[in-house]
């Protein structure tokens, strides 16, 4: 009976009701007989309110310990964080984003000029980029000497305490700003000006180190005990320093910091201005990882034990993995390759290959068309250059035959002027000679009258002679120029025969009808050396899969594990990863791998597949149609953003998030498919028949194009 009535009392999520019915009724049963008042304002009623009320309390406070005593059901970030550590898992804490600043001096300087670490540049919306390392210009640098300048996102925080002499101090980091995290890898310790070493968890021995529970709120710096770690001695000055990030929020894009934090780099009180920029986007930035990963991933990593071994190990190890300066991945799905086809580094560099071979086929052929074209004119420069020779000798002949004749005539004109005139004065001096006033003589006045006009003859006569003589000199001169340029008949025939020689050169070399395999440039052997070597890389590639294929055939039992991963950019959507990142994680992958597997980390970009989605959408004309719009695509992008691997795009949960929109009065949406390699061509045959895009195993979502047109609909009136 004791037992049944025990089992009647729920000790797990029970509230004051319930207690207060289970009391009741157990009164009722045992008191039956000798108590029979239950009504609200009995007494005894009174005191069952109160124990029901109390265990409601105790039940409450159980059950908040209860559940933040396992990490499937913890709430709390503390809880979380510590049930983590005792699986070995290191909550993985947020991340700087680091940039890459192109920096050059705008003028030239007699001194050097050094920009130290720590200096702050502006990003956007407010964000502080401090410099990672010292930089110097030295004297005589100019604006063409650009330096590259590495930077993390963030402003450096330093925070002092003093060492107590006891075991396992812990220290609260109370001045991270709000909003901003501890860095990971930033964080340097010092105590008795003796550096200390940053551990994922203390270690045995008494060595300097230290553990930061970046989990904590706020974070906590911890030492060890003697045993594990070593421990700060009394009065111990101890100097933390580390940089306080925005996280994921301080991503840039390329081309965003272009200016030094006020009062800028200054020497001597002078403040040097500066070119900057970045022509690149930020890599890493990251917030500290979210709960619900932490729980998801905790098990897994004690599971895997720190080594790679399977399926499942890989995924994790490669999954949870951080890098300070890098980031974090985003996602990973590692495989064993079993053909060429699967090898994503194989087909990477097959398609970089291809592209190398291919890409100048177009351009070589099109250069070669272009050249053909210039050979064909100048083939008629030729042919106007033979015609124009014709014509020059021609007009030589006649502008040099003209030219003598004019000067002839003029001539036999000045020696026929000159005879008029020596005529003239001879008929000057005769009528000089005769005398007046008989009657068989001229008369006074006569005699006068025809000195006039042989007077105005002879004036004349010398007139026409000096134009004349100016005529011939002129038309001399002219024939004269024209000599000396080389013109005369003789001269020109030596250098029109240059010309026609190398005319005759020009057709010779690309032939009378145009280039030919006899010319110099040989076109068409080019094309045809072009064409064949891209076959015959072709033809080579797909042999070298095929052996790849052999190697890598289950029966073989070769081991190539591929372990593709991606990062997210600053919009939150898939990317591929940063060279440093690949890196960072094959060498961590190579250390703790099995010893007969091969491991080769690859961008999962050739797996990604960007949606194209078009919508056709009106908007209810009492509501703003951009603001309307500008939703609707934040939905869509919330849907495309952090998906799994083989998640597949339905239709239906387009229009669920599109009608889910305030303002929407209808929805018209076409999935096209996916966007290629290159985000050109749209790839369809991955489209069901009711126009949802289904992926493969192998392959993950992410935005491509989202094309939205809209139109504004009248609200009809009730």
């Amino acid at each position: 009976m004791a037992t049944t009535l025990l089992n009647r009392v729920s000790y797990s999520g029970a509230d004051f009701d319930t207690h207060l019915d289970d009391l009741l009724t157990r009164y009722q049963t045992l008191y039956e007989d000798s108590y029979n008042d239950f009504t609200q304002t009995a007494q005894a009623i009174a005191f069952v309110d109160g124990f029901a009320y109390g265990l409601d309390g105790l039940s409450f406070y159980t059950d908040r310990r209860a559940t933040e005593s396992y990490l499937a059901t913890a709430r709390t970030q503390r809880a979380i964080a510590l049930l983590s550590r005792q699986l070995g898992y290191k909550a993985g804490p947020s991340t700087a984003a680091t940039v890459d600043l192109n920096i050059a001096l705008t003028k030239v300087y007699i001194f050097n000029v050094v920009i130290k670490k720590g200096q702050k540049f502006d990003g956007p919306n407010g964000l502080t980029y401090e410099a990672a390392r010292e930089m110097t210009f030295l004297a005589g640098a100019g604006p063409a000497q650009v330096q590259i300048l590495p930077c993390y996102e963030g402003q450096t925080v330093r925070e002092t305490f003093t060492g107590s002499g006891q075991a396992n101090q812990t220290y609260a980091l109370s001045k991270v700003p709000s909003g901003r995290f501890i860095a990971k890898g930033t964080i340097t310790v010092s105590v008795n000006n003796l550096s200390y070493t940053e551990t994922d968890f203390l270690t045995f021995g008494p060595t300097s180190q230290f553990e930061v529970g970046y989990q904590d709120d706020p974070a906590t710096l911890y030492f060890g005990d003697g045993i594990f770690g070593d421990m700060p001695t009394l009065n111990a000055p101890i100097i933390v320093d580390y940089v306080a990030t925005s996280g994921a929020n301080g991503r840039v894009s390329a081309n965003q910091i272009t200016k030094a934090r006020s009062p800028g780099v200054l020497h001597a009180a002078q403040v040097i201005p500066l070119t900057i920029t970045n022509p690149r986007a930020s890599v890493g930035g990251d917030d500290a990882e979210s709960l619900d990963d932490i729980k998801k991933n905790a098990g897994k990593k004690f599971k895997a034990r720190e080594v790679a071994v399977t399926e499942s190990d890989y995924r994790v190890q490669a999954g949870t993995y951080v890098d300070p300066l890098y980031g974090r991945v985003a996602i990973s799905r590692p495989f064993v390759s079993r053909s060429a086809a699967a090898d994503i580094l194989l087909q990477s560099k097959i398609a970089d290959i291809l592209t190398a071979v291919n890409t100048p086929v177009p351009i070589v052929s099109t250069s070669i068309a272009a050249l053909a074209a210039h050979f064909a004119a100048i083939l008629v420069f030729a042919t106007t250059i033979q015609t124009g020779e014709t014509d020059i000798g021609a007009l030589a002949t006649t502008a040099d035959a003209a030219l003598l004749g004019a000067i002839t005539s003029a001539r036999a004109a000045a020696t026929s002027i000159q005879d008029s005139l020596s005529a003239g004065t001879t008929l000057t001096g005769a009528l000089t000679a005769v005398t007046t006033g008989g009657s068989d003589v001229l008369t006074a006045a006569t005699k006068s009258t025809l000195l006039g006009y042989v007077t105005m003859a002879n004036t004349a006569g010398f007139s026409a002679q000096a134009i004349v003589n100016s005529l011939v000199a002129t038309i001399g001169g002219v024939k004269d120029n024209v000599n000396d340029i080389g013109l005369s008949v003789g001269d020109l025939d030596s250098k029109l025969e240059a010309i026609e020689t190398a005319r005759l050169g020009i057709v010779a070399e690309i032939g009378t009808t145009g280039p030919s395999t006899a010319s110099y440039l040989e076109l068409d052997t080019i094309t045809s050396a072009v064409t064949d070597q891209s076959a015959s890389v072709t033809t080579s590639l797909a042999e070298i899969e095929a052996h790849q294929d052999k190697i890598l055939a289950d029966d073989c039992k070769a081991n190539l594990v591929s372990v593709p991963i991606l990062q997210f950019d600053s919009s939150g959507f898939y990317t591929a990863p940063s060279f440093g990142l690949v890196s960072s994680l094959q060498s961590k992958l190579d250390g703790i791998k099995e010893v007969t597997q091969v491991v080769e980390v690859v961008s999962g970009e050739l797996l990604l597949r960007p949606a194209v989605i078009t919508m056709r959408l009106g908007v209810l004309a009492t509501y703003t149609e951009s603001l309307v719009v500008a939703n609707v695509s934040t939905a869509i992008d919330d849907l495309l953003r952090g998906r799994d691997f083989k998640e597949s795009l339905y239709l239906s949960d387009v229009y669920e998030k599109v009608r889910a929109i305030t303002g929407v009065s209808f929805a018209n949406i076409t999935i096209s498919g996916y966007l290629d390699i290159d985000d050109v061509t749209i790839i369809t045959n991955s489209l069901d028949g009711d126009g949802n895009l289904i992926v493969g195993e192998d392959e993950i979502l992410t935005k491509g194009t989202v094309t939205i047109v809209s139109e504004v609909v009248p609200v009809l009136s009730s």
